[in-house]
């Protein structure tokens, strides 16, 4: 598996906090383009730190993960909520900020010359 993240993000907020960036940045708009998972006027994707660890992040530990994501929000990229249909399920929803909206499109359009790339 190929796992991509920017510099800048990494830079700023650490390698962690890039690659669950670029994660979260992936399902919030791929869910944004499908029509899903939209609530409060925003497009969400939702994963708990167990299943980052144990799937797409066994890089990371559910310690690292959690820390992380606790640092995007605390930075004011992520926003969080619960959107879950049982009570008893603590997994948390994820959404990007305008911050990191903003940051996203700066970082992606540094890196448009990549699109013409053939490997």
């Amino acid at each position: 598996m190929v796992y991509m993240f920017h510099k800048e993000i990494a830079e700023e907020f650490g390698l962690a906090e890039a690659t669950l960036f670029y994660h979260i940045a992936y399902w919030v708009r791929r869910n944004r383009k499908e029509q899903r998972n939209y609530r409060d006027g925003k497009y969400w994707t939702y994963n708990s730190a167990q299943e980052l660890a144990d799937g797409t992040h066994k890089f990371l530990s559910v310690y690292q993960i959690r820390r992380a994501l606790h640092h995007l929000i605390d930075e004011g990229m992520l926003e969080v909520g619960r959107y879950n249909n049982k009570g008893y399920d603590r997994t948390y929803w994820y959404t990007l900020t305008p911050k990191a909206e903003d940051l996203l499109y700066l970082c992606e359009m540094d890196a448009s010359y990549l699109q013409d790339a053939s490997y």
